[in-house]
């Protein structure tokens, strides 16, 4: 094991467990409940709420074939070639198109995309609207029975579509989510040790084309994969496979691996709030796994999307997330089944204790954590020391 896992393990053993956590626990609910009765308005100063996300379903086309990959391009001549060549190579007893939507690109995208010969290839170029805007249009001229996404950095291993298909056939699910491993910028592929669900991501999925007659990507913010879990996940039935062969780039520059510290990452939670509200007209009522999902994106989630706020900010993100998961009254008698800590930070989002929040979302870095060990902390000892 590597010296720094190892201090991160000692330090997460003594300090977040056990006696020491008790006592910091202790501490923090001694403190008086943080209610900040304009929250909204105050996260609305640090980056505006988006307008108009919802977009209008229109009626889908014929569905005359098997599946339909979409794939957004916006700038990415340095991996479109060989994303789109690990597509049109998949070999499967199905029927397939490609849609290529082109976001607007300025680069050399659109020519490398055009210099492909197939007849199961289809381009379709657009004004930049963003990503979703991008998987909307893929949607709206999909002529499969199920819908697949892959972004256009990204690669599919040999197999994987058939692997995805072959379990979307016995007819007992609306989704088939995947593995997927992590690649280098240079396409280096990891270890298949570092496989993991897709979690709330589109890519690495086949989807029923009933999910998408229902539901369109919010447009205009980010972490539009929050449809997921408020809308989809609460609609429609998913089965896993254990196919490995979603291979997922990290590069700089892209959304993930700079939106902790841009402002627009609070999309995080007017995104979810948003979509939440649509429930009603979708006819969802949550329960129980809706609530465990919520207690994860409002806690170690959403802290290390939004790392860039000041201890204020922070506290009235906190109170506008307490405030959102009280106006959910179906949810109000709902305990969550997840155990230990997750218990305290359930508590700390049902009364309103940010300090408990803090505490419990670092605790939880090592389990279910987007956010580094050492940034959580400071979270917390800057929430300490301002009580």
């Amino acid at each position: 094991m590597p010296i720094k896992e190892a201090i991160k393990n000692l330090f997460h053993s003594v300090i977040l467990s056990g006696p020491v956590y008790a006592h910091l626990k202790s501490r923090a609910l001694a403190e008086d409940p943080t209610h900040v009765l304009d929250a909204c308005e105050q996260l609305e100063s640090v980056s505006p709420r988006p307008q108009n996300i919802r977009v209008e379903l229109t009626l889908l086309p014929e569905a005359s074939l098997d599946i339909s990959v979409i794939i957004p391009v916006y700038n990415v001549e340095k991996y479109v070639g060989s994303c789109l060549e690990s597509v049109l190579l998949q070999k499967l007893d199905a029927s397939f198109e490609v849609i290529v939507v082109i976001d607007g690109s300025r680069d050399g995208s659109e020519e490398i995309v055009r210099s492909f010969s197939d007849s199961r290839l289809r381009v379709i170029c657009q004004k930049n609207g963003g990503l979703s805007s991008a998987r909307n249009t893929g949607i709206a001229h999909a002529h499969g029975r199920w819908l697949a996404f892959v972004d256009s950095d990204d690669m599919l291993a040999p197999g994987h579509l058939a692997a995805l298909y072959e379990r979307a056939q016995t007819g007992d699910c609306d989704i088939v989510g995947s593995l997927w491993r992590s690649m280098s910028e240079d396409g280096a592929v990891g270890k298949l040790g570092e496989s993991q669900r897709t979690n709330m991501a589109p890519w690495g999925r086949l989807y029923r084309r009933e999910v998408w007659e229902r539901l369109r990507f919010p447009v205009g913010c980010w972490y539009e994969d929050l449809i997921t879990p408020c809308c989809i996940d609460p609609l429609f039935h998913e089965e896993d496979i254990s196919d490995a062969g979603y291979l997922y780039r990290s590069r700089p520059g892209s959304i993930v691996e700079t939106s902790s510290s841009n402002p627009k990452a609070l999309d995080a939670f007017w995104a979810m709030q948003e979509m939440i509200s649509w429930r009603h007209d979708l006819g969802i009522v949550y329960g129980q796994q809706d609530w465990d999902r919520f207690i994860w994106l409002l806690g170690p989630l959403l802290m290390g999307r939004t790392t860039f706020l000041t201890n204020s900010e922070r506290k009235a993100l906190f109170s506008a997330c307490c405030d959102l998961m009280a106006s959910l009254g179906e949810l109000q008698g709902v305990q969550t089944t997840r155990k230990g800590v997750w218990c305290d930070l359930e508590r700390a989002l049902r009364e309103y204790r940010y300090e408990l929040w803090c505490l419990a979302c670092t605790a939880l870095v090592k389990e279910a954590g987007s956010i580094k060990l050492t940034t959580a902390w400071h979270i917390y000892r800057e929430a300490r020391s301002e009580q």
